[in-house]
């Protein structure tokens, strides 16, 4: 069991090492994430729990009529229909 974790250890190491030497990839391991976290932390702070989505609704069939139906009576949507945006 010793043998597996030391192998292990040995791996996750070395990688490590690799990432870190690579700045492309330290950037979108560990920097681009950051941001991203950042970003939607600072956007989730507003009170607004809300998004406007267009629905263009093609088919005939009732699945597709019941979500229409469900996004229309859902609080987080704010649906309008396609023909007044």
């Amino acid at each position: 069991m010793k043998r597996y974790l030391s192998t292990i250890w040995a791996l996750a190491k070395t990688l490590s090492i690799r990432w870190l030497r690579d700045p492309m990839a330290f950037f979108f391991i560990l920097v681009f994430p950051l941001i991203f976290l950042l970003v939607l932390g600072a956007l989730s702070r507003t009170n607004s729990t809300s998004f406007s989505v267009a629905l263009i609704n093609d088919s005939r069939a009732p699945f597709a009529a019941q979500v229409e139906k469900e996004i229309e009576h859902n609080s987080v949507f704010k649906f309008r229909q396609a023909a007044n945006l």
